[in-house]
């Protein structure tokens, strides 16, 4: 059966976990078939492919066909004559990897892409002039670049901030071949090459029509031009903006809007050697590879990478080239083109701004540098003050605190090269489980939040042309299934996360053969997990837009005859030019104006830049669970990355730990173990059966069932416990289905049983303390009135027996004496030293938060806080019986309020965290005592934060960290 274009697109990053991730790739794409042709033979297959993938065409094509390059000489005047003579399609040579006394193969996934498919051959003299001309050039530009920060640093960054954008855009072109918009990449790749509203042909030809020519003629004939234009403007775009094509993530209107991201890349580009960058930029020349920007030479050699012979040729290692330490010439020298083109750039930039201070310039023999330079120990000549702090900020908005600053996965370029360090990765991907895992047993156990899930879902248009018999299933799908998944594929990764750390232990313990092998290949299986994850997190963003309130225009919405909903279509045109917004979630990895689709971090940048600049009104087009969704997404293609460009990993580990006999029985268990995920996921989480059974108590629960709002009366605990109720009762029903799959699957083990333990956090005792609790607080709090009521009926009674004027005299006492019994009715006391007991509102079944949070009454670990810290903490962590419900009228007397998110943050820098900004909403907040990581996402679209997620936040914390309040204490 053929395969679309778009379910490719969907399948782009999956693959099995145990198998080569190209191979599968291979067989999917081979199933594409055009109206007119095999997609295979075209160049857009294979620039699809290398782009995605990060690799070129698996199918062995070896030299690049020579009417093809003529082709594109001819459009483009300003490609020189090639250096050496074309390779002969016929007899196409033999790379070093391919001979037969080779240990790799000439299937070698990793070793083929770096020196295939060439054009011309290089003799050995000319290859060797070329490298060294590069490398040399990069190593002085390198020295020269940090030889005048240790003593200019302070003038470079004072005159680059006092030009106007005007100005610093003028001089970035002058030295620079730079695109003017971002993204670059996406406006070079146009095909269309037309605007995206077709009003603009029709009011040309009314501006141009005559007597004798219609205006349909008129059109028709500037559309014909226009597209036979198209190939040689974009030949031109080509060969006008040679940087841009190296270093598709620069361009001039994000390096001038502000001055930060230009002093940042010159930063990031003198703290780490060219080396380090190495695999970055190998990651980023794919469209400069596949568009042949410069020709591909073919030569036995391979350059180096690494830091004593950089840029030397060498001959071809089996072990250096798996670990990319050594790159085939073809590829090794756009690898060297493009940082010589970034240091180049860099340096003629910073030349042009010390115009009149004359420097000299070093020419080292080799490159002698620190493998990785710590900022705060750059030798810096005196007075250079102002850079460090720049540095010591994370170049952050000046004169603030960098709370909020820039995302490090949308702007690696101006952070450091992308590293997978094991204990790093582990830290992120167990902070990101435990949200998920947080926010499923919020679903499981609080029936307000489902209710309010389901309220911000149903504000969309897309129900008002739905059926109704299936409008319910749909809100299950999203509000109960999603993140049943989410909890699930971040799980799965975590699990091979634990795998990794395993290894990396036993890597430190004893550095062996066998053991270097088991870490490798556990690095690489978790980068094909998280390509997996990535796959099912686009899926199902893009399945989510519909239901998006300000999305409604980009669908055309209409029904059947029988009066039912059909499926939602996208209106046919580039969205990226009238919305970019959504352009930047719908195609992933599907936009067909584009000559190939650019990585994730492309789009997530585009959608990170329009959220962060764009009006309120365009904020409020994406509601807060779908900006979770977006983070999570943005979360996993950062790990994917980050391993993709670690230096020293043997990139085929896989297939040697796979064919190896002494890991045989390990390969089968890990095989098994992905096996019974992946039946989990498509067999027994059918969506059909599941929202069959999750929407009629859903429905309930939401339009009978209401959570009890207002003043607490009689019937509030009765309210609280039937929605309660209701809801445990789906879960019962959904938990049925899944054993049912289970059973009808043939699974069992312990694996099984931790999935259904998970699914079932409302049956567990803390639960159940908690509702006891609850009703315990209603019943005091409904005391409490009955009591304020008998006091102010006796104070009453006794105003009553006096003459009016005396009642007239003392207003302003009764006064007093009702406020002061008002406050004694509430146990609020915020300025008080003493505190009741702490209140364990996180009902989880953790023993070992539960086994901290007891150690902690006897002997608690105090933290000290600034006084304006205390009010927020104490109401994030309240004592028993201290605050009434969230959602009563009372809460301006009770003390409850809401908080800004930036005060928030600041409480939290003060009890000690660290704080990451994240795509999307997601904020990290690490604790650098080891004490963990936990992930907190910025109230959207307002960042206000309200008492119950406040409350819902010092339950996470005392699940995770034990903490409660007593642990904070005024700081001296």
């Amino acid at each position: 059966m053929a395969t679309t274009w778009r379910e490719a697109g969907q399948k782009m990053f999956c693959g099995d976990r145990l198998s080569a991730t190209a191979g599968d790739i291979e067989r999917i794409m081979k199933k594409i078939r055009k109206e007119k042709g095999d997609m295979c033979k075209d160049t857009e297959y294979r620039v699809l492919l290398a782009t995605l993938c990060r690799l070129k065409l698996h199918e062995k094509v070896k030299i690049y066909p020579k009417e093809w390059m003529e082709q594109r000489k001819l459009a483009r005047k300003q490609i020189p004559d090639l250096p050496g003579p074309y390779l002969d399609l016929e007899r196409p040579p033999t790379a070093p990897f391919e001979h037969r006394g080779s240990d790799c193969g000439k299937n070698c996934d990793v070793c083929f892409p770096q020196f295939f498919p060439a054009q011309c051959s290089a003799s050995l003299g000319d290859a060797q002039k070329a490298a060294t001309v590069l490398a040399t050039s990069i190593k002085d530009d390198y020295e020269h670049l940090r030889r005048i920060l240790e003593n200019h640093a302070d003038d470079i960054s004072h005159r680059w901030k006092k030009m106007s954008q005007t100005k610093r855009k003028n001089l970035l072109q002058e030295n620079g071949e730079l695109f003017d918009l971002q993204p670059a990449l996406v406006h070079l790749t146009n095909t269309n090459m037309k605007p995206g509203d077709d009003r603009v042909f029709r009011r040309k030809a009314r501006e141009m029509v005559k007597t004798d020519n219609s205006v349909d003629r008129i059109e028709f004939l500037m559309r014909y031009l226009w597209q036979n234009l198209a190939p040689l403007m974009v030949e031109a775009c080509k060969a006008s903006f040679l940087d841009t094509w190296f270093l598709p993530y620069l361009d001039l209107d994000s390096l001038t809007t502000s001055p930060l991201p230009f002093l940042s890349l010159l930063n990031s580009r003198t703290q780490y050697p060219p080396y380090e960058w190495s695999l970055f930029d190998k990651m980023n020349i794919v469209a400069a590879e596949q568009s042949q920007i410069i020709p591909s030479q073919y030569n036995q050699k391979c350059i180096s990478f690494q830091p004593d012979d950089y840029g030397c040729l060498r001959d071809w290692d089996k072990t250096l080239a798996h670990q990319h330490a050594i790159l085939g010439y073809t590829q090794g020298m756009f690898v060297l083109t493009a940082q010589g083109r970034m240091m180049a750039f860099l340096r003629k930039v910073v030349d042009a701004l010390l115009c009149d201070i004359r420097s000299r310039g070093l020419q080292p023999d080799e490159l002698t540098v620190r493998s990785q330079l710590d900022s705060t120990k750059h030798t810096l000549g005196k007075g250079q003050e102002k850079w460090l702090q720049l540095v010591g900020n994370g170049f952050s908005t000046f004169g603030r605190h960098p709370v909020i600053s820039w995302s490090s996965y949308t702007n690696q370029h101006l952070v450091a090269p992308p590293h997978a360090d094991p204990v790093v990765l582990s830290k992120r991907i167990l902070a990101a489980y435990q949200d998920s895992l947080d926010g499923l047993s919020a679903l499981q156990m609080d029936p307000s939040s489902v209710q309010l899930a389901v309220k911000e879902l149903c504000s969309c248009l897309y129900f008002h042309y739905l059926d109704k018999t299936k409008e319910w299933d749909r809100i299950a799908d999203e509000v109960i299934l999603l993140p049943m998944k989410r909890e699930m594929q971040w799980r799965q990764t975590l699990k091979e996360c634990d795998r990794l750390m395993t290894a990396y232990g036993s890597l430190k313990e004893k550095d062996t053969e066998e053991n270097r092998l088991r870490f490798d290949f556990s690095l690489i299986i978790l980068h094909d997990c998280c390509s997996e994850h990535l796959t099912w997190a686009i899926r199902d963003l893009r399945a989510s837009l519909p239901y998006q309130p300000g999305f409604e225009k980009n669908y055309e919405w209409q029904r059947g005859s029988s009066g039912k909903q059909k499926a939602p279509r996208i209106h046919a045109k580039d969205w990226f030019i009238e919305d970019p917004l959504f352009w930047s979630l719908d195609c992933f990895c599907n936009d067909q104006y584009r000559e190939f689709n650019c990585d994730p971090v492309v789009y997530l940048r585009v959608f990170d830049d329009q959220l962060r600049h764009g009006s309120e009104r365009e904020r409020r087009r994406i509601s807060s669970s779908f900006l979770k969704a977006v983070g999570d997404l943005a979360a996993i293609d950062e790990i994917r990355t980050a391993i993709q460009c670690t230096r020293g990993i043997n990139r085929n580990s896989l297939r040697e730990f796979t064919t190896d006999p002494r890991f045989k029985a390990e390969s089968k268990e890990r095989l098994e173990f992905a096996k019974n995920f992946n039946t989990m996921r498509n067999d027994v989480l059918n969506i059909y059966d599941l929202c069959n059974a999750a929407a009629p108590g859903l429905k309930e629960l939401c339009t009978r069932h209401p959570w009890p709002k207002g003043r607490v009366s009689a019937d509030t605990a009765q309210r609280a416990s039937h929605a309660r109720d209701v809801l445990a009762q789906m879960w019962v029903k959904l938990r049925r289905v899944l054993k049912t799959g289970v059973v009808k699957n043939g699974m069992s083990g312990s694996p099984v049983k931790e999935y259904l333990d998970k699914w079932s956090l409302d049956l567990c005792q803390e639960y159940q303390n908690l509702r006891q609790a609850e009703q315990m607080e209603i019943q005091a709090s409904l005391q409490a009135q009955l009591e304020a009521r008998s006091r102010l009926k006796s104070v009453k009674s006794e105003l009553s027996l006096k003459p009016r004027a005396l009642i007239a005299i003392e207003s302003a006492a009764i006064v007093n004496q009702r406020t002061a019994v008002l406050q004694n009715m509430s146990t609020n006391k915020p300025k008080t030293k003493t505190h009741g007991e702490g209140f364990d509102a996180a009902p989880y079944p953790v023993p070992a938060v539960s086994a901290i949070s007891a150690s902690i009454e006897g002997d608690i670990e105090r933290i000290k806080v600034k006084r304006a810290s205390l009010p927020l903490l104490r109401q994030m962590f309240p004592s028993e019986g201290e605050f009434k419900d969230s959602n009563t009228s009372e809460t301006a007397e009770t003390g409850l309020k809401s908080w800004k998110w930036q005060y928030f943050v600041e409480v939290m820098l003060d009890t000690g965290f660290d704080v990451s900004q994240g795509t999307g909403s997601a904020v990290s907040f690490e604790h650098p005592s080891g004490m963990g990581r936990i992930v907190f996402h910025q109230p959207h679209p307002q960042p206000i934060i309200d008492p119950v997620m406040l409350r819902f936040m010092g339950r996470r914390m005392n699940r995770w960290f034990g903490w409660q309040r007593k642990t904070f204490v005024e700081r001296s």
